[in-house]
């Protein structure tokens, strides 16, 4: 996932283009109504895609996915039960 969303939350400039980045720094000088919009823009993103909640609900869902399917597994015992099971 992209953090700068190209024309949404700010641009993207090819890396070593002192002119491109000078001019888009120009730009938002000029333009400050932009950069409040990139930094709304910004905000959101964030709040949709990184923010706490979200991360933990996505590494939530991850963690019950992977248990599922180490559950699942036939002949598959939990290493709680292996250490159980040893003699």
């Amino acid at each position: 996932v992209e953090v700068v969303s190209d024309g949404e939350t700010g641009w993207h400039v090819p890396p070593g283009d002192a002119a491109a980045l000078g001019a888009k720094l120009q730009e938002i000088i000029l333009a400050p109504e932009a950069w409040r919009g990139f930094v709304a823009a910004g905000r959101a993103r964030y709040e949709a895609i990184f923010s706490e909640p979200v991360a933990a609900a996505a590494i939530t869902a991850i963690a019950a996915d992977k248990l599922k399917t180490t559950i699942a597994r036939p002949g598959r015992v939990p290493a709680a039960r292996e250490a159980e099971t040893r003699p």
